[in-house]
Parts: structure tokens; C-alpha cells; sequence
């Protein structure tokens, strides 16, 4: 069976986790992934390679071989090792990946020509430039959060990736990690403490700004996510712990759903638009 696999076929795959049922999954012969699928595999098989990973990780050691995309961001992930070479500083590829382990893999150079190149590929493919700066500004904000809220402490960030995909009138972008998760994140800050789960900490990052930060409890980042997003036809995923929050549409009319999620460690995070009307998330193209 060859499919492109998507953020529900990781989520399915995580679920036969519960009871190891994987013969399903032995005939998959993927022959794409979309990028938000992609970093919720990569943080799916670090997982499995602390559990069940010699039952699990054979079988996305299969679609890597189909998947150079999947095998360089496990590389990335694990060890930190690009097997692909980098694009020129100033160029605007349709796709690209990063890794960031501390504030200075996401605050020196080298990230911030990444940053821009982001930002370049919006306005190549017919964003405009405010709107390729606004886009490009909320995923910093957004893979900033690996940084400070991933792990004990700003110094002490967990492992994760963030990347884009463009193309014309098209994007999207995704930032994961593999640390401690949103209700634990709150759970620090004596005024969201009595959180029931995960759900209830997404809702209140989401909609109530909250943040780990006692002497500043309401954060802007989902803000001013959704703020740069609000004209155009877009999908926001962001899941954590046992829970997805999914919302779709445009600004006010934008559609929530709340769902039980197969659990993973860490938080993920993926916005997709669209300036036209196809705003459906798209398969990495296998070429740079």
C-alpha cells in the first residue's frame, strides 16, 4: 500500500502503540509526507526508542529509505547530524529544516539567515512582504517556546526541530519537541495549576495566553500567531500530551476542535495557509 502519510496516519500509527498492532503498518510503502506529519513521526520514533521501539522504529526505518525528509530529520533529531547540504545563505529553498537544542542555535547567524530564507521563500511564492514578516516572525515566536518553555528552564531547552514548506500562494510551517509538554510547562505557575489535562492546557495557552511565568502569566505567542494568520484560509494544529486542538477557517468564523490524541512527549505545532482557496496541507516535495 503506498500512501502520503499525514498527521492522522501518525496519530493512527501511535495509537496501534497501545496494543502492538503493527501489522497494518508493515504493508505501508509511503511515498510522501507532509511536514507537520513529518515532525510528529520524527518525535514519535524518539519516543518509541524509549518503549517500544524495537517493535515501532523498524517500520519508519522502512519508510525512511522511501523518505530522505524522515531520515534527515531522525538524523537531526538524535544526533544533531545533517546529512543534506545547506542552502546558500541568501536563497529562498521550498523547504528546509532546523534543529535547536539551546537559545543559541535559534539566536546566532546561521539561524537567523534561516529565519530569512523563510521569510524570502513567502515573498518568491506571492505573500507579499508584510505578510512574509509577519508569517516568518510567528514561527520564530513559535520555535522560540522549544527554548523557554520546553524544559526546566531557558538553559536547559529539549531537543526540537522547525521547519517550512512553500509553494505558490501556499505554506506551511511546523516546530516540535520532545520535552516536558504543555501541562507540565503550566502546571509550574501556581495560577494554572489545577489543570485537568492537556486539553485545558492547550485552551489556556491558546485563548487565555497563559504562561509558566509567574511574575507574567499571559503570554502573546499563540496571539500573535493566530493574529498573522487572521485573513488568510488557514489550519492551526497544535497538540500535546493525550490532546489536538485543531482550528480551521478564517478569523472570527475559525472553527475549533478539541480531541483525544494519542499521547506524545513534548508539544508540536503546525500552521498551514493558503492566499487562494486550497488551503489542504501538501506532501514534501522530493526535491530542494
Amino acid at each position: 500500500m503506498r500512501l502520503i502519510l499525514h498527521t492522522s496516519d501518525i496519530d493512527s500509527l501511535r495509537s496501534r502503540a497501545l496494543d502492538a498492532d503493527v501489522a497494518r503498518f508493515r504493508a505501508v510503502r509511503p511515498s510522501g509526507i507532509t511536514l507537520p506529519a513529518l515532525l510528529e513521526l520524527v518525535c514519535s520514533s524518539w519516543m518509541w526508542s524509549h518503549s517500544a521501539g524495537e517493535v515501532f522504529n523498524p517500520i519508519v526505518d522502512g519508510w525512511s529509505q522511501n523518505l530522505p525528509d524522515l531520515r534527515r530529520a531522525r538524523n537531526l533529531l538524535a544526533t544533531a547530524v545533517d546529512p543534506q547540504k545547506k542552502p546558500a545563505p541568501f536563497d529562498a529553498p521550498i523547504k528546509e529544516l532546523w534543529r535547536i537544542k539551546s537559545r543559541r542555535d535559534w539566536a546566532d547567524d546561521p539561524a537567523s539567515l534561516f529565519q530569512a530564507r523563510f521569510r524570502r521563500s513567502l515573498e518568491k511564492h506571492g505573500f507579499g512582504k508584510k505578510l512574509s514578516l509577519a508569517l516568518s516572525k510567528a514561527m520564530q515566536e513559535m520555535a522560540d517556546n522549544i527554548i523557554q518553555h520546553s524544559g526546566s528552564d531557558e538553559e536547559h531547552s529539549a531537543v526540537g526541530l522547525v521547519g517550512y514548506h512553500v509553494e505558490e500562494h501556499w505554506m506551511t510551517y511546523a516546530v516540535a519537541d520532545i520535552g516536558r509538554g504543555v501541562l507540565a510547562t503550566l502546571e509550574t505557575n501556581p495560577k494554572w495549576s489545577t489543570l485537568s489535562g492537556s486539553g485545558d492546557a492547550l485552551r489556556a495557552a491558546i485563548y487565555q495566553c497563559a504562561s509558566r511565568r509567574v511574575s507574567s502569566p499571559f503570554g502573546t505567542g499563540f496571539s500573535e500567531v493566530q493574529k498573522s494568520l487572521a485573513d488568510l484560509n488557514g489550519t492551526l494544529r497544535f497538540r500535546s500530551g493525550n490532546a489536538c486542538l485543531t482550528l480551521v477557517g478564517h478569523r472570527a468564523a475559525r472553527q475549533a476542535t478539541l480531541s483525544t490524541n494519542p499521547y506524545l512527549v513534548g508539544f508540536q505545532l503546525a500552521v498551514t495557509c493558503c492566499r487562494a482557496v486550497d488551503s489542504s496541507i501538501r506532501a514534501l516535495p522530493n526535491r530542494d
